[in-house]
């Protein structure tokens, strides 16, 4: 995009993957200070996470509602982290 000089789609700017990845990897070196290869796409998640709701005042409740909900769904059977779905028991 910076090629051709085209800077904004709509909502869409290229500060804002810079900014998420800026928090990213800032998130890295005050929180993690080395992550694996293994659990990079869920460190990407949380950070994606927190980025998509740093507006969010209830982020908490959302957290806490995501969580009974995944608490529900691994009960009739098993949770897949990496696929997001569930594994019928």
């Amino acid at each position: 995009m910076h090629t051709t000089h085209q800077y904004v789609v709509g909502a869409v700017h290229t500060q804002t993957i810079e900014g998420f990845w800026s928090i990213f990897k800032r998130s890295i070196v005050g929180s993690y200070h080395k992550v694996s290869a293994k659990y990079m796409p869920l460190s990407i998640a949380e950070c994606q996470f927190k980025y998509n709701n740093r507006d969010n005042a209830n982020i908490f409740g959302v957290v806490i509602q995501d969580a009974e909900a995944q608490k529900l769904a691994t009960a009739s059977g098993s949770w897949d982290i990496r696929q997001k779905t569930i594994n019928p028991a």
